[in-house]
């Protein structure tokens, strides 16, 4: 395919040869750029769920505090509740000191989700298109017992599939627009060139 793309390329008269190859620079620098900046944005985004998601694990474990230290199990639901309104979270956790499941909270009924076995100490990580959190829960200084969250990446990944689909209608506007230009221009380059 290439060897075709080469051997067509070397038939094509000058003056085209300039054109396309002024347009091809100009393609790739602005494709690169383009995914330069989806890519950083869409890492951004990841960052910035990441840390709402790290305060909120705080908040819950600051009010979790108090219903794990007198075993209050309730207080630990209810607390769990005010992730209803965090539309990313997928499903949520409060361990003991022992490490095992006290409360539970899952956004879809229909999606049932076992709390996975829990280190208390803190932790974010990202797999399968989800982003896990641990945050320690903490009375006097001791580790009590731990909140653990689990989020969804499917906003992040549908801004990241509408910005890579803006990127490709940019590049198609911006190479029309350069062909133009350069088809226009090419006389004012090539002239001295090939005379």
């Amino acid at each position: 395919m290439m060897k075709q793309v080469v051997k067509y390329f070397s038939t094509l008269p000058f003056k085209s040869r300039l054109l396309l190859t002024m347009m091809l620079v100009s393609m790739i620098a602005l494709t690169v750029e383009g995914f330069v900046f989806v890519a950083r944005d869409a890492n951004l985004l990841k960052e910035r769920l990441a840390r709402d998601l790290a305060f909120n694990a705080l908040v819950i474990a600051n009010h979790t505090a108090g219903a794990l230290s007198l075993g209050d199990m309730r207080g630990a639901e209810r607390a769990l509740g005010a992730l209803k309104v965090i539309h990313p979270v997928a499903a949520a956790c409060i361990y003991d000191r022992a490490g095992h499941p006290v409360a539970r909270y899952q956004a879809r009924e229909d999606q049932p989700y076992a709390c996975p076995p829990m280190n208390l100490s803190s932790a974010l990580t990202f797999e399968g298109g989800h982003l896990n959190l641990v945050q320690p829960v903490r009375l006097e200084g001791e580790i009590i017992g731990a909140v653990f969250i689990r989020a969804t990446l499917d906003e992040v990944n549908q801004i990241w599939r509408e910005s890579a689909l803006f990127l490709v209608y940019i590049v198609s506007v911006c190479g029309l627009f350069s062909y133009l230009i350069a088809s226009r221009m090419h006389r004012l380059v090539s002239g001295p060139l090939s005379g």
